[in-house]
């Protein structure tokens, strides 16, 4: 069975950089290890190897998640010169990330902190106007400024990023890390939200059942994610995609749709396997809103869609697709997609692994 490979973004700027390692242990060291960084326009990469030769991808930031990329003064990150620093942060992180990073030289090291500042601003991150030009010491504070409190405000102000971005409309002009640590969620403006259903496959290797679940959706300009909760109080993350790993955004026919033809799929990429998020919207008119918004933002994220699709679902005890009856699961679908303009369109002579 062959799989459609999905292609990674184009590759913006590569180069061999020394990474200081994150701390898990209170026994262990500070070490570096020198990794082979790739920026591409959605995320900041690293692989062990050599550039020739490169290695497994050991770890990666996403764009959107970024708020500070700055120079790290020169000695204070253990001696090192030429240092730099990327500050970022998830929703699902009590607190943010700091990775250090060490260029070969000063040229190198202001080349990556301005490309990486700049596709991270394309991708609408919110980056700080402050930020700590040293580094946190455990039981001393920050050698820059002599502060004890690991989440306090930077001591130095931002020369590059513009206002705009500083304190965006969504972003109060006094954010500060502290802030950050105690429940903000850094995200890109919300395009959609609202509380739909959402079908779910629950695995075991003795049986499998199908539920339904209340989710909060929100989409925004790089993906679609779901939570527990409602529109007034998320808690837990549940899900994402990311939408340049979209292949699908089309209605679907379920059984369980009691209003009728409100249901929609999307389906996408997730290593190499292909899965399909089913969601039943409260009415008509949302579920046109959410296929016509997902699949805009999806096509400017550069994803490449299937030709074709079904809409209905595979059925496992009739051992075929609801809407034609086909018992190929893996067949191409009965129903052509209309084409949009920048429209991009994968080869449609490819088996490929549903997961529903």
């Amino acid at each position: 069975m062959v799989g459609i490979q999905k292609e990674m973004p184009p590759e913006i700027k590569v180069g061999m950089l020394e990474k200081r390692s994150r701390n898990k242990s209170m026994f262990t060291k500070e070490n570096y290890k020198t990794r082979v960084l790739v920026l591409d326009k959605l995320a900041l990469r690293w692989f062990s190897g050599t550039i020739k030769d490169r290695g497994p991808e050991r770890g990666f930031i996403d764009l959107v998640a970024v708020l500070v990329v700055e120079a790290v003064q020169d000695s204070l990150l253990g001696g090192k010169h030429n240092a730099l620093q990327i500050v970022y942060k998830y929703s699902g992180d009590n607190k943010p990330i700091t990775l250090y990073l060490v260029a070969p030289s000063k040229n190198g090291r202001d080349a990556w902190v301005s490309a990486i500042r700049t596709e991270a601003a394309k991708n609408d991150a919110h980056l700080l106007g402050l930020y700590h030009k040293g580094v946190y010491v455990p039981k001393e504070g920050y050698n820059c400024c002599h502060s004890s409190d690991k989440m306090s405000p930077g001591c130095t102000k931002s020369l590059h990023a513009p206002a705009a971005l500083v304190a965006g409309p969504s972003t109060p002009t006094n954010l500060s890390m502290a802030s950050l640590g105690s429940g903000h969620h850094v995200r890109l403006s919300t395009l959609l939200v609202d509380t739909m259903i959402k079908r779910s496959l629950g695995k075991s290797i003795f049986f499998v059942r199908i539920n339904f679940k209340k989710r909060t959706f929100v989409l925004d300009a790089n993906s679609l994610r779901y939570y527990d909760g409602d529109t007034r109080i998320k808690s837990n993350e549940r899900g994402r995609v990311h939408l340049s790993c979209v292949v699908t955004v089309e209605p679907v026919e379920l059984d369980e749709d009691t209003k009728g033809n409100t249901a929609f799929q999307v389906g996408y990429y997730d290593e190499y396997e292909l899965f399909h998020l089913y969601v039943i919207a409260n009415s008509k008119e949302s579920r046109d809103a959410w296929i016509r918004t997902t699949k805009r933002e999806a096509i400017k994220n550069g994803a490449e869609f299937l030709p074709s699709y079904h809409i209905g679902i595979w059925s496992k005890d009739a051992k075929s697709w609801t809407c034609c009856q086909d018992g190929n699961k893996h067949s191409e679908g009965c129903r052509r997609v209309i084409t949009q303009p920048d429209m991009k369109l994968c080869s449609a002579d490819l088996n490929v692994s549903v997961t529903a």
